[in-house]
């Protein structure tokens, strides 16, 4: 299925990716339980620190997905042991620019950066941390607003709009289902046991003044609120809130740590609290792992059996100059070679005023001159009106979620709708 294109060197790096996102997470852990000086810190507790990192299914999902969350988690567990060590800031600031590069969210580490040094620092040191890190951050993300204005004349990529508006039907939902419905994501997995070690964490770093482990909770809390506020969707295992979820597994693990350590019983008792909440947490984890690749292998071959399949249908059948309008461009892009009007709004940001409205959709696909259509036809109710269908993927792995096969429609349109395509 794989062959020897693209996807392995896909994998690669996104494998490189994760284990150094593991490392940087086990290092961190390491750090924080040794900043008040801990001495029951073993190997056992350190192998369990990156082995849950390593085995927890939403981060296999992401580092084998393809996309850029592995990158972005990567890039913050090293920005955030850096910011843990209090130095380095220029360096700090240079890739809290990066990470914005990767995806626009970046931009909120700004808030738990200048938090740890304005809380942690003493007066005197406090200026200069935030003038090296601004020296390291400015420049990066000056280059990525003139970057984006020169090429979509807009601050922040097409998507970033095209999203928002494409899902603004989720804001008829109260708040705070909304942002219920997106915490909740972390959570589908062992981390449910940790959610007692992630308040135990929250209260003990108030109590201690570790401001830094504030600093990331308040972080993770205000990334859920603020997607609960602007694009509260949790497609795809809840891929918007990767980025934030190892903030949720690290605290939860130290605080569960650092409570099984304290616990006031006898040693034989403590023993065996200790050794029934690491067998629950490590059988949990060893069942949404065998879970979670079930779902890779279904979300893996919807693609190839749909949108895949479809594009390299369109690739030999369809004529050279063929325009498709299409919603989910990313395999008819790279295997049909064809020219696209970009239904989600991402490379025809003409599409994001009137996303959600199908009759205006259709005019501006009538006036775009595309003559095709490749879509899943539950999708939209009115716009493979004036279309014949052409070609119906069979694949199996959506049908057996109950779902249309992906769809390609020829427009008919009339001589006097027909468009002049430029």
């Amino acid at each position: 299925m794989l062959g020897s294109g693209p996807f392995w060197g896909t994998f690669v790096v996104g494998l490189i990716l994760f284990v150094s996102a593991a490392f940087c997470f086990q290092q961190l852990a390491i750090s924080l339980i040794k900043s008040d000086q801990m001495s029951s810190v073993n190997r056992s507790v350190v192998f369990g620190f990156g082995a849950f990192f390593l085995l927890e299914w939403h981060m296999i999902w992401a580092a084998l997905s393809g996309m850029e969350i592995m990158l972005f988690v990567a890039l913050f567990l090293f920005v955030a042991l850096l910011l843990a060590k209090g130095k380095y800031y220029a360096l700090i600031g240079f890739l809290s620019g990066v990470i914005i590069w990767v995806r626009p969210d970046g931009l909120t580490l700004f808030g738990p950066v200048m938090f740890t040094i304005i809380l942690s620092k003493k007066r005197h040191e406090i200026l200069p941390a935030i003038t090296k890190f601004l020296l390291g951050w400015l420049p990066v993300m000056a280059g990525y607003l003139a970057f984006n204005f020169q090429t979509a004349g807009t601050l922040f990529p097409n998507t970033f709009y095209a999203k928002q508006a494409e899902y603004a039907v989720l804001f008829n939902q109260p708040l705070l289902s909304r942002f219920g419905n997106l915490l909740f994501q972390p959570f589908v997995g062992a981390a449910v046991l940790l959610i007692p070690g992630i308040i135990f964490e929250v209260f003990f770093a108030i109590k201690n003044r570790q401001w830094f482990e504030v600093a990331l909770f308040l972080w993770a809390g205000g990334y859920v609120a603020i997607y609960a506020l602007r694009l509260p969707v949790t497609y795809q295992h809840g891929r918007y809130m990767m980025p934030v979820m190892p903030v949720f597994f690290l605290l939860g693990l130290l605080g569960t740590f650092r409570g099984l350590m304290d616990i006031r019983v006898t040693e034989r008792r403590k023993k065996l609290i200790q050794f029934g909440v690491g067998a629950s947490i490590s059988l949990l984890t060893a069942g949404f792992w065998w879970l979670g690749m079930e779902t890779y292998r279904d979300d893996v071959a919807i693609i190839h059996e749909e949108m895949v399949e479809t594009a390299r249908w369109i690739q030999m059948n369809l004529p050279d100059d063929a325009y498709i309008a299409a919603h989910d461009i990313g395999a008819l892009g790279y295997f049909g070679d064809r020219d696209i009007f970009d239904l989600a709004g991402l490379i025809s940001p003409e599409v994001i005023p009137v996303i959600r409205d199908e009759e205006a959709l259709i005019r501006l696909i009538e006036k775009s001159g595309a003559e095709y259509l490749m879509t899943f036809p539950e999708w939209y109710n009115t716009l493979t009106l004036k279309t014949d269908l052409i070609y119906q993927s069979e694949g199996e792995t959506v049908r057996l979620h109950e779902h249309a096969n992906m769809a390609v429609y020829q427009y008919n349109w009339t001589e006097k709708d027909e468009p002049n395509r430029e």
